[in-house]
């Protein structure tokens, strides 16, 4: 495959983040990190349940799943938001 072609479809790229409320300390630490070792813009989606505290750059969103109320829906919650996406 041409690299152009290659780094066409990745701009049009969104990665998901899965997290949970126990480890939204991580967030502010891994945005500055990604956005300083990542080569070009990136959007990056945050899933979660309490969004966090720090601001995001623009180049982030944090979208709520559901409640934090139990580890085994954290599966069914990330199931249930991907499920609803247009395909």
């Amino acid at each position: 495959m041409d690299a152009g072609i290659w780094v066409y479809k990745m701009k049009d790229l969104t990665l998901y983040i899965p997290t949970c409320d126990s480890y939204l300390f991580l967030v502010k630490p891994y945005t500055f990190l990604f956005n300083k070792f990542w080569n070009r813009p990136q959007k990056v989606v945050y899933l979660g349940y309490d969004k966090p505290k720090c601001d995001l750059p623009d180049n982030f969103d944090f979208i709520t799943i559901g409640n934090d109320d139990d580890l085994k829906n954290w599966s069914s919650d990330l199931i249930n938001f991907f499920n609803s996406m247009p395909l």
